[in-house]
């Protein structure tokens, strides 16, 4: 519902319900919802690394093409990059805050599988991020080719982009 301008010509009222309604808007963001967009964020993530391993099924070749040029060309943007790793820190921080905030530890058993996946879940990230990221920082593990072809490509980018300055 749009308010029309006053006939004082002030527009004074509208600009006010319009901050008004920023406002109300800003104030009704909770903790759930703050979760859901962080769960989500994740979602995107996991569903595309997910659809990359489904497309192993039709072939090699298109399984290393959508890891190339659309789940890491997209998930390793410095901004998206940060943005998925808060997410992650922040739906987790606010799971244990949740269980922190609990009065009592009846719980059925729909409740304790959500307790134990979410809490053994980053556990799995964590060995997972290790074995395919600090494995190859740390003992000198090449990555598959398609990432050294990859990284061939941004060399040879950014030492164009160096030569024109």
């Amino acid at each position: 519902m749009a308010l029309a301008r006053s006939a004082t010509g002030s527009g004074r009222e509208v600009r006010t319900h319009v901050a008004y309604k920023r406002v109300t808007w800003l104030k009704g963001i909770g903790v759930r919802q703050v979760r859901l967009a962080c769960g989500l964020v994740m979602f995107a993530y996991i569903f595309s690394h997910f659809f990359n391993h489904t497309l192993g099924n039709i072939s090699f070749s298109a399984m290393e093409w959508w890891r190339l040029h659309v789940h890491i060309a997209w998930w390793r943007i410095p901004i998206i990059n940060s943005a998925l790793y808060t997410a992650a820190t922040i739906h987790f921080g606010l799971g244990l805050w949740a269980l922190y905030q609990r009065r009592h530890f009846r719980y059925t058993a729909a409740e304790i599988t959500q307790l134990v996946l979410g809490l053994s879940i980053p556990l799995w990230l964590c060995a997972h991020f290790g074995a395919v990221r600090v494995s190859g920082w740390m003992y000198g593990i090449a990555p598959p080719l398609s990432l050294q072809r990859s990284r061939c490509r941004r060399n040879r980018l950014s030492r164009a982009y160096r030569h024109h300055e």
